[in-house]
């Protein structure tokens, strides 16, 4: 009989240490503990950890634009604007620079190119073009953006030409960086090099990304002419922006 209680007692003693145990494991867990130097940390919280510490202008925005690494037109995107043309009619339009692309349900394109209308004696003018590629390869254009800024002909004396590369060079950012840099309200990424011209000294005619510093106002696109003296200041001469052909 006795030893029956003490059977009995024993194993209330042990139940009773048990539930002290997981009260203090509950506290601890509550009150968030870090834990002990040396000890692994759960797969979930290195992920939170690092979630925590990472700058936001480092996270890639799902869904966004991303300007081009080089204007260069390559063959593929030569490609996407011949196929787009097999279904499009009342223009000509020759590619001059790669300007970005937007991955979706398949690949959305930007680019700078010289449209020519079919009519008799029609002027080709700046013009940018949106593409979009389906999944099977299918290609249209979505959406035009104007400049009304004519090109003007190869070859003429004391004109403009058209670099051979769309490559900005280190001069024409230069000279886009003395000229602006005291402008207020809007600011100005270059693109792509659109034209130069022999003056005394020169004049360049950049594609800009324009982003205003008003809230919420979307950024957009604008042909920048800039003028470099030989003395090597800058002057911003003008600006063109790209509009819808509906607005």
């Amino acid at each position: 009989m006795k030893k029956r209680i003490f059977i009995i007692l024993t194993a209330l003693c042990l139940l009773a240490l048990t539930a002290c145990v997981q009260t203090g494991t509950a506290e601890i867990a509550e009150g968030e503990a870090p834990a002990e130097e040396g000890e692994n940390l759960p797969d979930e919280a290195e992920d939170m950890e690092w979630e925590t510490i990472l700058p936001v202008e480092d996270a890639p925005v799902e869904g966004g634009w991303e300007l081009a690494d080089s204007p260069v037109i390559t063959p593929d995107i030569q490609s996407v604007l011949d196929r787009a043309m097999e279904r499009f009619s009342g223009a000509r339009l020759e590619p001059i620079a790669y300007i970005g692309s937007q991955v979706v349900a398949g690949s959305n394109y930007c680019l700078l190119c010289k449209m020519t209308p079919e009519e008799q004696d029609a002027e080709a003018a700046y013009t940018i073009v949106y593409l979009y590629e389906d999944l099977e390869g299918r290609v249209e254009i979505t959406d035009f953006l104007n400049s009304a800024v004519e090109v003007p002909e190869e070859g003429l004396m004391g004109g403009w030409s058209m670099p051979e590369t769309p490559e900005l060079t280190e001069e024409a950012c230069a000279a886009l960086d003395i000229a602006v840099q005291e402008l207020a309200g809007v600011a100005y990424t270059p693109v792509a090099l659109v034209g130069t011209q022999v003056v005394a000294g020169m004049n360049y005619c950049i594609l800009c990304q324009t982003h205003s510093d008003v809230p919420g106002e979307p950024s957009g696109f604008s042909l920048v002419y800039v003028y470099a003296d030989l003395q090597g200041d800058a002057t911003l001469t003008d600006t063109v922006e790209f509009r819808s052909l509906d607005g």
